[in-house]
This record gives C-alpha cells, sequence and structure tokens, in this order.
C-alpha cells in the first residue's frame, strides 16, 4: 500500500510540473531535427540514443512534425567531422539547414542515475536535462525549458528503471512540444451547435482535439472536434461551452491529454476521509480506465484504513459545463499498522457515479458517489460502505 501511494504521488508531482509558453500556432507539418548537445553525468550514447528514438517516434505519432532521420543525421555529422553527441548552440543552426529542417530541438543531458530502495524494494531513478528550441530560419532561439523526473519504479533491474525514466521524460518533452506547436485555424461556417474549421490541414487534427476562441473582450469558448469533411476540406467541430464563435474567427489547440485526476475530501460513517481519482481514455472504446484510492482520517487502535478500487469509467450525459459519469470496478478495503506496514483486507465490488463542473476543460469541481461491497468484509469495516468524496479536477 505505501509503495502504490508513492508511486501514484510522486507521477502525480511530476506531471504538475509540465507546461510551456505561449508558443506559436501551426497549419501544416513543420520539419523538425532533433540534436544531442552535451553529455553529463550518468548518460551513455546507448541511453542518449534511445531517448531520440523515442521522441522521434513519437514526434511522428503526433503527426505535426516531419522528422529528419538520425541515419542522415549521422552521415552529415560525419561530413562535418563532428560527433553524434557534444552539438553546441553555435553548430545547430548550420547543421541543420543542411538537414533541411525549419526547427532544431537541441538536448542537453545533464543527469541520470537510478539507486536501490530497500524499504521500497525497487528503484528510484533520477533524470535530469533541458532543451533548447531553435527556429532555423533565423536562429532566433524559441524556447529553453528544463526537466527533471524523479520517480520509484518496483523495477527488477537498475536498467529497467533506467528506460523507464527515459520514457516518462520523453513524454515529458513531446507534451512541452504540443504545448508550443498549436494547431490553429479560421471558422468558416456554423450550423446550430457546429463549427465548421478551414485553414488547416485536417490529417493533423483528430477527433476529441479541442480549440479554444476568444473574442475581443476577453471570454473564451470551447470546441471540440467530432469529425471531418473531405470534400470541403472541413474540419467540424461542435461548441461546448463558453463564447460561441464568429464566422472568420480564429481559433487555437487547447491541448488536452488523455488522463484527467482529481483530489477530494470525502466522508465514511463520520470519519473524514482524502483520497485521489483518475481516469484516461481507452483509444477506441466508449469507457475510460479509472481508478480511485483513499486513507480515513481514523484510526482502529494502531490501524489506519484505507480503500481502492479499480475499474471502468461509462460517459454518460453532458449539459454545457456539466460532465456526469457511471463507475464500477474492483474494490479493495483494509486496514494497515502505520508502525509495522502490516495489513488486513478485503476484495469485493463497487459501484457509483461523478460529475464535473468545468471551470476550463483542464479544470473543475469534481464529486464522485461511490457504494462498495464486501461478501467476506473484515471485523472492523462494514461489509458495505457508502463513500462522497468532493474536490477539484485536474487535467494530468
Amino acid at each position: 500500500m505505501k509503495r502504490v501511494l508513492l508511486i501514484f504521488l510522486m507521477g502525480l508531482w511530476a506531471l504538475t510540473l509540465l507546461g510551456a509558453g505561449e508558443g506559436i500556432t501551426i497549419t501544416k507539418k513543420m520539419g523538425i531535427v532533433i540534436l544531442p548537445g552535451k553529455v553529463g553525468q550518468g548518460w551513455n550514447m546507448d541511453e542518449v540514443d534511445h531517448l531520440i528514438a523515442i521522441l522521434e517516434e513519437k514526434a511522428l505519432e503526433l503527426g505535426r512534425f516531419r522528422v529528419y532521420p538520425r541515419e542522415d543525421l549521422k552521415k552529415i555529422l560525419e561530413e562535418q567531422k563532428l560527433a553524434m553527441a557534444g552539438i553546441t548552440d553555435e553548430n545547430v543552426i548550420s547543421l541543420s539547414k543542411i538537414a533541411g529542417a525549419q526547427y532544431a530541438l537541441l538536448l542537453t543531458l545533464t543527469h541520470l542515475d537510478a539507486q536501490y530502495n530497500e524499504d521500497y524494494d525497487g528503484y528510484t531513478a533520477t533524470a535530469r536535462m533541458s532543451i533548447k528550441l531553435y527556429d532555423v530560419g533565423n536562429g532566433e532561439l524559441l524556447a529553453a525549458e528544463r526537466f527533471e523526473r524523479q520517480t520509484f519504479f518496483p523495477a527488477d533491474t537498475y536498467d529497467e528503471a533506467i528506460n523507464e525514466v527515459i520514457n516518462y521524460l520523453a513524454d515529458d518533452i513531446l507534451v512541452t512540444l504540443r504545448e508550443f506547436f498549436k494547431l490553429e485555424a479560421r471558422v468558416a461556417a456554423t450550423r446550430g451547435n457546429r463549427v465548421y474549421l478551414v485553414g488547416l490541414d485536417p490529417k493533423l487534427v483528430r477527433k476529441g482535439y479541442i480549440f479554444e476562441v476568444e473574442n475581443e473582450f476577453g471570454e473564451t469558448g470551447y470546441l471540440k472536434v467530432i469529425g471531418y469533411d473531405r470534400k470541403r476540406g472541413y474540419v467540424i467541430a461542435e461548441h461546448m461551452y463558453g463564447v460561441f464563435p464568429e464566422i472568420g474567427a480564429s481559433v487555437k489547440e487547447y491541448p488536452m491529454y488523455p488522463y484527467k485526476g482529481a483530489l477530494g475530501v470525502g466522508m465514511y460513517q463520520g470519519a473524514v476521509s482524502f483520497g485521489v481519482s483518475g481516469w484516461g481514455t481507452v483509444e477506441g472504446s466508449p469507457f475510460n480506465l479509472f481508478v480511485n484510492a483513499g486513507v480515513f482520517l481514523a484510526q482502529f487502535g494502531e490501524y489506519v484504513p484505507f480503500y481502492s478500487t479499480l475499474g471502468l469509467r461509462l460517459p454518460m450525459l453532458t449539459f454545457g459545463r456539466i460532465q456526469t459519469a457511471l463507475l464500477s470496478g474492483l474494490s479493495v478495503v483494509g486496514i494497515v499498522n502505520v508502525e509495522t506496514e502490516e495489513s488486513l483486507h478485503a476484495f469485493g465490488l463497487g459501484v457509483g457515479v461523478s460529475g464535473e463542473y468545468q471551470f476550463t476543460p483542464k479544470s473543475g469541481l469534481y464529486i464522485e458517489v461511490f457504494q462498495h461491497f464486501f461478501p467476506n468484509p473484515i471485523s472492523v469495516i462494514s461489509p458495505s460502505f457508502f463513500n462522497v468524496t468532493v474536490g477539484i479536477s485536474l487535467s494530468l
């Protein structure tokens, strides 16, 4: 239990650090080259290659970049008598121009390490690095960001932990790139609640993408992509809430990621509980994966009760800013000795409903009502209990 909570909380903390500036807007694919700069403590070329390979793969999956292949880049470096690692700010622009890229991403790899933790039987891996993003055409430094990941992994070996933290680091970098290179479109027509967008390549846009519109008074509204009209070149969106766009208005991508989480305070038989809930989309499925976990701020002797559920979330009715869903899954409830970590637990089923009032698509007020059933309960816990949690939801 202690180890699971540590993994979740460290992951949540790391995700809240992500972000980028206003960036630039794009309407078609951009050419980008990813270059390794200085290599610091703990990094070797295999790990550098692993990170760049992941970044290239994810950048291509995102669909808005043309990535210059590493093998071709190695040939250019050989011709320029430069090493694959150690590219500096002075030669990054000239190399990128030879490669024909519009943008260059220079990686400075600072620190990489993993330490075995006997208390939790796994590794705490740490990775630190920074990136610089250049406009190759004029040599301008567009952005500079630092990244740090420190996460616990119940991994069997040092190498597994290192690979995992590199994977997470690559995800963080791609999140920042998507925040920086936002899609932009123009409103061509409206019909009822539908908005028809033009001015960008429909191949760059996926169903579920959200766009933001702002009027002259600074009021915002949000649109969700629901389809395409290939003949007319339209991207079809549905107005969610907020300001409705005028014809000719410019709309910008509002990057959302497949996971949301909520922190909340609840009640159980007069005892206050503190819990977290999280859910994420499953591609091609109407369901979301759902998980919640919490502890009750009460004790039975030296034991503290806890609960957790893993299951599915089915989005239901939507009323403007209000989103509702059905919840169900396998539940576990138990008690743990805070001194010895000895625990007792029982398994059962849980069903519930959730509601979210969105301030924006990334944040809102959250309420969750859950009923747990346990056919073989432990002595100090009821065979069923009703838990209500109210808190704040955030996009992760």
